[in-house]
């Protein structure tokens, strides 16, 4: 899966997350289109349907200013 700079595909690729990796999330966002990111404690996002969330979800901040 794609690590982006922001909350969303516009944004340039900053690497990857490989599969089975764990790592803590720090935020979500939407992007324009309503699709949920998570903003990784690098500060990278990644596609929230394209990982599997495990823990207290709706607990994480929630970013307005991308």
């Amino acid at each position: 899966v794609n690590r982006r700079r922001g909350p969303g595909t516009t944004f340039a690729i900053a690497g990857a997350l490989r599969q089975n990796t764990t790592v803590a999330v720090i935020a979500q966002a939407y992007d324009a289109a309503g699709s949920r990111w998570w903003q990784l404690d690098d500060f990278t996002w990644v596609s929230a349907p394209l990982v599997i969330a495990n823990g207290r979800c709706e607990a994480v901040p929630l970013r307005t200013n991308n």
